[in-house]
């Protein structure tokens, strides 16, 4: 049986016979299958193959250059607007809203109604009653109330301002926090109703500074104002007991009272 012929070591030369074609390995001197001498001066000498693996070496190490270059542009490529995505997010994010209410003025604050005290009044009022408030009551209400509760708490945030803006249908709550020293002005707007005695609110907008949230991450829209509803829960108990609330153009209007109350 003929013997099979010799696979080919890529590391290595091998030594064709002249007689009978059979690839023998390079440290054999008479082939393996007919015995015949090798012509051994057909194997390359050493220097030779040293120049060959040195050329193989350089060749291998240009393809991993070349990889790792390839790498780092695709690298780049991606990091680069992924960067500055990442920094116009945090620009927007401490900058303030270009539309803010403005600020109630010391006379303002003077002459801001006592809202808790009077929707306390409507509910023990024997006829039903209404009561309308401007924009701009509601918020020197607003802004009082908070100097009262701005102190820091154990993660150092405090709440600075807040202001709201009405629109038919539509409340939007605007809130300045402390983070440190570092303030920071969030806004919701939400669909408020009064249905079967409680006060209904859906988010249809959010935003942190200037860069807008999807309404859908409720959670995020809790966390931020929960300071801010803990603040107004009374008078959101008391809203829940009246007969109306109603909000139009920069103003609120409750109806309340009556022997239904």
């Amino acid at each position: 049986m003929k013997p099979k012929a010799a696979k080919k070591n890529e590391k290595a030369d091998v030594l064709v016979c002249d007689a009978c074609g059979y690839e023998n390995e390079p440290q054999r001197i008479y082939c393996h299958n007919c015995a015949v001498k090798l012509d051994r001066s057909k194997l390359p000498s050493s220097g030779t193959q040293k120049e060959d693996s040195m050329t193989q070496y350089k060749k291998r190490q240009s393809r991993k250059r070349r990889q790792k270059s390839i790498g780092k542009l695709v690298l780049n490529l991606i990091r680069t607007p992924l960067l500055a995505a990442c920094t116009a997010s945090l620009i927007l994010l401490f900058k303030a809203p270009a539309d803010l209410p403005e600020m109630p003025s010391e006379d303002d604050l003077l002459d801001a109604p006592m809202i808790g005290v009077d929707l306390q009044g409507l509910v023990t009022s024997p006829v039903q009653r209404k009561v309308v408030y401007t924009e701009k009551q509601v918020n020197g209400f607003l802004s009082r109330s908070v100097r009262g509760n701005n102190k820091e708490d154990e993660m150092q945030v405090a709440l600075v301002n807040t202001m709201a803006g009405f629109e038919p249908g539509l409340v939007r709550v605007l809130m300045t926090i402390k983070v440190y020293i570092v303030p920071i002005t969030a806004q919701t707007t939400r669909k408020v109703s009064l249905e079967d005695g409680k006060l209904q609110s859906e988010v249809v907008g959010l935003q942190i500074g200037s860069l807008p949230i999807h309404p859908s991450i409720n959670a995020v829209a809790g966390g931020i104002f929960g300071k801010l509803w803990e603040a107004l829960s009374q008078e959101k108990k008391l809203l829940e007991r009246m007969e109306s609330v109603t909000f139009g153009e920069k103003q609120v209007e409750i109806v309340g009272g009556g022997p239904m109350q």
